[in-house]
């Protein structure tokens, strides 16, 4: 007999027939459910019934009205059973009724064997059975077909937003660049040197909303090392409460010894402020409530899996989490599937990309997202991240530069006129001889003429004529040992993949200040020096600071 967690309802007068249901239903383990009248055995019905007995004395006048309303209700997947014992062969016309229909109905004509009885039922459960593995496939499909229509979905989104931070990272690198050279000009104790230093900070504020929407995108990892998600969440527990209401508590239940995973320290310090500014602002400023913040190992496997967000690479095994919790109202079931759009809020006004943000940077780390919730008891999201095997690396010894004065001469190659010129500024002013290109086909001819005294090359991955891979190719056939730094409004990971077996010199993220882009020329011009002057051409080194780039 097919088990089945669902009761069979019974409905029948006290007499031969109700002992013989009793029996028959006692002698296979059945779980049931006596009614007491038609009106109860239809009320129970749409909650969930395996089968359905009864008799023909049960059926009142109207009695096939009743139960034809509540089955034609029924999910299109389901058509519950019901054995109806019947001493006429249905020739009473409420039964009439339910035949014409076309009712799921077995008749037994009277008298009827326990034998007999039970077989029906099984062949009604059996029936039942298969009705419900209809509906779980229904029901995967569904999932299936959700996950596929959010994942594409958030794919456009996130080819918009990746393109909208990479042209803004432009802009912004004009900005932020004019305003710290301006800055640098400036006396200490001048008063104009405040505003200035608002106006960067503002632009801070504005590369962060880059770098949300670069998190979005699912392309924003900027600098993967092996990170304790415990430590982090510690390190940012000061700002933590400072950046929530007073009457929320915050509560971090921190395991120690976590393994280690490969990640951003930056966006994973994003995910667990806006989670956890999220849970507080769910509780509002009017009452008291608890935001519990706990990290810890767990084994998923592939049924877990398919219950979460994001995880379209991510596979079985140990993964690390990071989850937060809060006695909050909780997410009503209208509002759940939008919590991950853009800049959508219940609140009066927006918190940037937010929740967003936090769904592409899972997606970008091979993670996954769950989210549980109910109306009126608060939520609970948990965030994971593929356990690694790495050990915990000695801290890397902080490198200063007294000066960045160097020698030598820089082409720039960038199709923004802003970004060349403040770079010519920079450089300028810190020693270095400067050539500017607004495209690759430019930058290849005053290669060619120059490339014994072009110590280094800054080149832009996006442009109109010839982008950046086509023009790292071409330098390198006219000087296979050329030296690059790439810049790009993208992220790191992300530019590099374009240049397979390429042997890069370095990487500049967009936007960035003049002393920034001095410092990194610096470095990387001090690197190549050091390494030629030892007869290896193959730069390598420690950590701390930016290598020799090969995309792989």
């Amino acid at each position: 007999m097919p088990e089945l967690q669902e009761p069979v309802l019974v409905l029948a007068p006290a007499g031969r027939d109700g002992i013989l249901i009793s029996e028959a239903l006692q002698r296979v383990q059945l779980p049931t459910r006596i009614c007491s009248d038609l009106e109860q055995f239809a009320r129970q019905l749409p909650n969930g019934a395996s089968a359905g007995l009864l008799t023909q004395e049960a059926l009142s006048v109207g009695a096939a009205t009743l139960l034809q309303g509540v089955l034609r209700e029924q999910p299109p997947w389901s058509d519950v059973p019901l054995i109806l014992m019947t001493a006429n062969r249905g020739s009473d016309s409420e039964v009439s009724k339910l035949l014409d229909d076309g009712i799921n109905i077995t008749l037994l004509e009277r008298p009827v064997r326990i034998r007999t009885l039970t077989s029906a039922v099984g062949s009604a459960l059996r029936q039942r059975k298969r009705q419900y593995e209809l509906r779980d496939r229904l029901a995967d499909q569904q999932r299936t077909e959700e996950r596929l229509r959010q994942t594409q979905k958030l794919e456009s989104l996130g080819i918009l937003a990746g393109g909208i931070a990479h042209d803004f990272n432009n802009l912004l690198t004009g900005i932020i660049g004019n305003i710290s050279l301006a800055l640098d000009e400036e006396p200490e104790g001048n008063p104009h040197r405040r505003h200035l230093q608002d106006a960067i900070h503002a632009s801070e504020r504005a590369a962060d909303l880059t770098r949300q929407l670069l998190a979005y995108s699912g392309k924003g990892r900027f600098a993967i090392q092996h990170i304790d998600i415990s430590e982090l969440v510690r390190q940012i527990s000061a700002l933590i409460q400072t950046s929530i209401s007073k009457n929320v508590q915050v509560i971090l239940n921190l395991a120690e010894g976590l393994p280690l995973v490969e990640a951003d320290a930056t966006q994973l310090q994003q995910i667990a402020m806006n989670l956890i500014i999220n849970a507080a602002e769910a509780i509002g400023p009017e009452k008291d409530g608890l935001v519990v913040v706990e990290t810890g190992v767990a084994q998923v496997d592939e049924g877990y899996l398919r219950g979460t967000l994001a995880a379209e690479s991510a596979g079985p095994g140990k993964y690390v989490y990071l989850e937060v919790r809060d006695t909050g109202g909780g997410i009503d079931e209208n509002t759940l599937p939008n919590i991950f759009d853009p800049f959508f809020t219940t609140k009066f006004m927006g918190r940037g990309l937010g929740l967003a943000a936090v769904l592409g940077i899972v997606r970008g780390h091979h993670g996954a997202l769950k989210v549980e919730t109910k109306a009126g008891e608060g939520s609970q999201f948990r965030v994971l991240f593929p356990a690694t095997s790495a050990r915990r690396a000695e801290p890397a010894k902080e490198v200063t530069y007294k000066h960045l004065r160097g020698k030598g001469t820089i082409l720039v190659v960038d199709d923004e006129e802003i970004v060349r010129r403040i770079a010519k500024n920079a450089l300028e002013s810190w020693g270095y001889g400067v050539l500017l290109a607004e495209n690759g086909q430019i930058a290849i001819d005053m290669y060619a003429a120059a490339a014994n005294e072009i110590s280094l090359v800054l080149l832009d991955l996006t442009m109109p004529v010839m982008n950046g891979e086509q023009t790292l190719q071409r330098l390198q056939r006219i000087r296979p040992d050329v030296k690059v730094i790439l810049t790009s409004g993208y992220d790191e990971a992300d530019a590099l993949s374009r240049f397979r077996g390429a042997d890069l010199a370095g990487f500049l993220q967009k936007p960035y200040t003049a002393g920034q882009l001095a410092g990194s020329v610096k470095r990387i011009s001090e690197r190549i020096k050091a390494r030629e002057s030892a007869g290896d051409h193959c730069l390598s080194g420690d950590s701390s600071e930016p290598p020799i780039l090969k995309a792989v």
